[in-house]
C-alpha cells in the first residue's frame, strides 16, 4: 500500500439538562475549526515517531471529517478564507483524486478571500492531485513510499517551476526539501521550526 506523508480537540459538551449527543450527533455540531483541529492532531505522533500513526483508525475519522466540511460547505457555513483554508487541509487528507482536486479548489477559495496563508497548501494540493493521477509533481511538497521501498518525492518534475515563484507559494526550497526528506526516511516528523520558508508563510 502506498503511503503518503504530508507536513505540516475539540470537545462537545451537552447543554444543562440535556443527554450527551452520540458520537454521530458531535460531528455534525462540530464547526470547520474544530475539525481542522482535530485532523492536525490526528497527524502528532507521539515523540514525533511517525511508525506510531495509526491509520487504520484516522482513515475512517478522515472520511467522516470530509462529509462534515462537505455538509457546512453545501448549507453556506463557509464563509472566511480561514474557513476555506481548512477545509482545504481536510479534504486533501482524502483517499481518492476527487478528494485532492475539491481540495485544490478549497485553497483556491481561501486566496480569494484573501487568506495568503493559503498559498502553500493551494500548490500542496495541486502536488498530490497530480501523485494521485500518475503524474509528476511541480512543488515537491509529497513525500510517499510504496511497500518496503525508500521514501521518495519521484516522480517530480524540478524544471517547471522556478525557485522564486515556488517561494511565492511558501513552498520550501530544495535543501529543506531535503532534511525533511531524510527526516522522513528515518520515520521522523521533520523539525523545521528554525527554517522559516519550512513552513507556511505570511504575507
Amino acid at each position: 500500500m502506498t503511503k503518503i506523508l504530508f507536513l505540516f480537540a475539540a470537545v462537545i459538551t451537552a447543554s444543562r439538562g440535556q443527554q450527551t449527543p452520540a458520537p454521530n450527533d458531535e460531528i455534525q455540531a462540530k464547526t470547520v475549526h474544530q475539525l481542522f483541529v482535530e485532523d492536525q492532531a490526528d497527524r502528532e505522533p507521539p515523540g514525533g515517531d511517525l511508525t506510531r500513526l495509526d491509520w487504520s483508525k484516522i482513515g475512517p475519522r478522515d472520511e467522516v471529517r470530509r462529509k462534515r466540511v462537505r455538509a457546512l460547505l453545501e448549507t453556506g457555513q463557509l464563509k472566511s478564507g480561514l474557513d476555506y483554508r481548512e477545509a482545504s487541509f481536510i479534504y486533501q487528507h482524502g483517499s481518492q483524486p476527487d478528494d485532492f482536486l475539491m481540495a485544490h479548489i478549497l485553497a483556491m477559495a481561501a486566496l480569494a478571500k484573501g487568506d495568503q496563508e493559503s498559498r502553500w497548501i493551494a500548490a500542496a494540493t495541486l502536488d498530490r492531485y497530480l501523485h494521485n493521477l500518475g503524474q509528476k509533481q511541480v512543488f515537491g511538497t509529497q513525500y510517499r513510499s510504496a511497500g518496503n521501498e525508500p521514501m521518495t518525492q519521484e516522480p517530480f518534475n524540478r524544471a517547471l517551476v522556478p525557485g522564486p515563484l515556488r517561494e511565492a507559494l511558501c513552498v520550501p526550497d530544495d535543501h529543506i526539501q531535503q532534511i525533511m526528506l531524510e527526516a522522513f526516511r528515518q520515520n521522523r516528523q521533520p523539525d523545521l521550526s528554525k527554517f522559516d520558508s519550512g513552513r507556511p508563510c505570511r504575507q
